[in-house]
């Protein structure tokens, strides 16, 4: 009986570690700045997983963003929950981090529906090789064809995605430039922003393109990134 035994509790021995290697490899880490764009919930406080079965407070910075915190990637979703516990019924947000990010800008955005869950999260790669100075990213959560008009350039956006804006360089002694953004409707082009902004080497700035709830035409939210530094890897 003992001898039967042994090949049991060796087989047991060898599946262990396979075990204990694909946990691990169904967490990674990410290093994120996140920005909630919900202005009818400005306290609204979230929480990220720390570990698999631990959340922590998630870092907002209401109008702008905030510094970088490691979060864990569980099973490549980033979760995020409305109260320190991890339960199906807080979960706000879940959303595919793309493969091999290490940093990140994570635009939180209510998706106005009853979709569950609630909110849905928008990726930039935050790092400097793939998001230089002097740089813009345009984001659209709208179902509406969208333009930009800054300085020299006239950039489509398309619904639902990140578009890159390059660096403007048709500014004034100032070093502003007229930027209008538009929205299509039926033929017409309807600007929802029209404004000056300064664009310079060093600033890094996200347009984020919305319609809140209740409204027909979109609203801009600009974040700017003034001193960007390579965010500490986890």
């Amino acid at each position: 009986m003992i001898q039967a035994r042994i090949p049991s509790l060796l087989a047991v021995a060898c599946l262990f570690p396979l075990a204990v290697s694909a946990q691990e490899e169904s967490t990674t880490k990410l290093t994120v700045r996140a920005f909630l764009n919900d202005p009818a919930n400005p306290a609204a406080e979230l929480f990220a997983n720390d570990a698999p079965d631990h959340l922590l407070p998630l870092v907002l910075a209401p109008g702008e963003l905030p510094a970088g915190q490691t979060v864990v990637v569980i099973d490549g979703k980033l979760n995020l929950y409305s109260s320190a516990k991890i339960d199906p019924a807080s979960l706000v947000a879940s959303a595919p981090v793309p493969k091999g990010l290490k940093q990140a800008i994570a635009i939180i955005q209510p998706r106005g529906d009853a979709k569950k869950p609630p909110c849905g999260i928008v990726f930039v790669d935050d790092s400097i090789a793939a998001f230089p100075p002097g740089e813009s990213r345009a984001i659209s959560f709208t179902t509406l064809p969208i333009a930009i008009q800054a300085g020299e350039h006239k950039i489509a956006v398309a619904p639902g995605k990140i578009t890159p804006v390059p660096p403007v360089k048709s500014v004034d002694p100032y070093n502003m430039a007229q930027t209008n953004f538009l929205y299509q409707a039926g033929n017409a082009w309807v600007p929802f922003s029209e404004a000056k902004m300064k664009f310079l080497k060093d600033y890094r700035q996200v347009f984020i393109c919305a319609v809140r709830p209740g409204g027909k035409s979109p609203t801009l939210v600009t974040l700017v990134d003034d001193t960007p530094k390579a965010a500490p890897l986890p």
